[in-house]
């Protein structure tokens, strides 16, 4: 069993009430910052609200704590300065969810598993197995789905890939099982050890590099090649790469993706000026992907 008391506190404040409850040994609690969605020409940002009062949670556990919920209630709002009645309490269930992704079908004849139990379940049917680590590209997002679609439908028997802004690598997983013999992933965070462990978990044994390079930064080299190239990080970023890396001349297959519907037509003019016609373009909500070739 698990207590759950929560509060409304000023978010400018947010630091002054924590110490008051960890002056009194309150430790376990939570909030999230008062962060909103906002729309930019490129996709998306952020802003936090400073003026806003946010939801704090605080825990306890019976086997930890005499006489809950009352003793905390009165000693929460001692600290926090509140009446009794502005601590809201309630009983939570503690048992964490074990399977809180589940198996993606992308209807083509292939899924995305999580766990082994998943890839038995569905061995009637192809299946990408993920483990879904903190880096991008976890296949729940509408733009990782459209490349897999796009991917999948191909044949990259002996095909090199450049794979920008590898994430979790699931793109060069989804190429590597549909036969390319040379992958070769690049992110500006530490994804090796990720990218790794998703081949290992679909046995590939594709002639893999994992690279941590920032390609945006005003410096950056890239010397590779491929007959595919994957960008799947947004319509600005990838103008600003293949601007930079003149990556209109390095291959003849281009896959970009995290573009929405609102910002792409600059990029698209920019791809078919290089000699390149749009092969297939996938849209899910205001998320587009494009496949170009020459």
């Amino acid at each position: 069993m698990l207590y759950q008391f929560s509060v409304q506190l000023p978010y400018t404040a947010i630091n002054l009430y924590i110490e008051a409850l960890s002056a009194v040994g309150i430790f376990n609690y939570y909030y999230e910052e008062p962060i909103y969605v906002t729309t930019t020409s490129n996709g998306y940002g952020y802003e936090t609200k400073q003026q806003q009062h946010i939801p704090f949670y605080i825990f306890a556990e019976p086997e930890e704590v005499e006489n809950l919920p009352d003793s905390y209630t009165t000693l929460i709002a001692k600290q926090l300065q509140l009446k009794p009645d502005d601590v809201k309490v309630e009983i939570i269930d503690d048992q964490l969810d074990q399977d809180p992704f589940q198996t993606v079908d992308l209807a083509n004849g292939w899924v995305i598993c999580y766990d082994q139990e998943s890839v038995n379940m569905h061995n009637q049917k192809n299946v990408i197995q993920l483990d879904p680590q903190a880096a991008f590209g976890t296949g729940l997002h509408e733009t990782t789905q459209d490349c897999l679609r796009i991917i999948l439908d191909q044949s990259f028997r002996g095909r090199k890939v450049l794979d920008l802004g590898t994430g979790s690598g699931i793109l060069s997983v989804a190429a590597a099982l549909k036969g390319a013999e040379t992958v070769i992933a690049v992110d500006r965070e530490a994804v090796e050890r990720e990218v790794l462990l998703q081949f290992g978990l679909n046995e590939l044994d594709t002639n893999l590099t994992v690279e941590q390079a920032d390609i945006l930064a005003d410096d950056a080299v890239l010397h590779e090649s491929g007959d595919w190239i994957f960008i799947n990080i947004g319509a600005e970023e990838s103008i600003a790469l293949i601007n930079q890396h003149d990556l209109l001349k390095r291959t003849n297959h281009l896959l970009l993706s995290g573009i929405v519907e609102w910002n792409y037509q600059s990029l698209v003019e920019l791809v078919e000026s290089g000699g390149f016609t749009l092969q297939q373009n996938l849209q899910i909500n205001e998320w587009m992907t494009f496949y170009f070739s020459k």
